[in-house]
């Protein structure tokens, strides 16, 4: 599947962002249609995010294949390897007033938020609600 990097998702959301995976220095390619139609539900759910937060965001994790998932020590079934879930930093608000904002909006967002204590990062997935609620712990 052909994807132009600098080609926006969203508004304020490039591909090449979600696709690129630090460690390694590159963007990850082929992406499934799936991966591909996941990435896009859940950059519209960011934007959402950059709403509320009335500010910008770094996206520092997108997408991430099986592979590069392990070597960051991400979870096994983690829901970046669908496209599911993405890692950010607000620009304009700290992260620990980002997650107390955002906390009462993650149902109307239909997402979760991972509540990884003093994390420097907010961690969104779009993935399914489970018996810890929509703010979990990892």
């Amino acid at each position: 599947m052909q994807i132009n990097l600098d080609e926006k998702i969203t508004e304020h959301f490039k591909w090449r962002e979600f696709l690129y995976c630090s460690q390694w220095g590159v963007c990850v390619f082929p992406i499934s249609v799936l991966q591909k139609q996941n990435i896009i539900d859940t950059c519209e759910v960011l934007e959402n995010i950059r709403s509320i937060l009335n500010s910008p965001l770094k996206v520092t994790s997108g997408l991430r294949p099986n592979v590069y998932n392990k070597l960051i020590g991400g979870a096994v079934e983690s829901y970046h390897t669908q496209g599911l879930a993405v890692d950010f930093i607000p620009t304009k608000v700290s992260v620990h007033k980002a997650r107390i904002a955002l906390n009462e909006f993650l149902p109307d967002l239909k997402c979760r938020m991972e509540n990884n204590g003093k994390g420097g990062w907010i961690h969104i997935d779009t993935g399914k609600v489970g018996p810890s609620g929509r703010f979990f712990r990892p």
